[in-house]
């Protein structure tokens, strides 16, 4: 009983340790230039 725990622990350890370590990434340029609410914001900005 105590190795099937021990596995069980182990394994949901590992798994838990490979699931962080995935990174993502984004161009936030990108993002800024297809939100349409950018130019609202900028000329509010502008008119202050």
């Amino acid at each position: 009983m105590k190795k099937i725990t021990f596995l069980a622990l182990l394994s949901v350890l590992t798994l838990s340790s490979i699931a962080q370590n995935k990174f993502g990434y984004i161009d936030s340029q990108e993002l800024l230039t297809l939100m349409p609410e950018r130019v609202a914001a900028a000329t509010e900005v502008e008119n202050f």
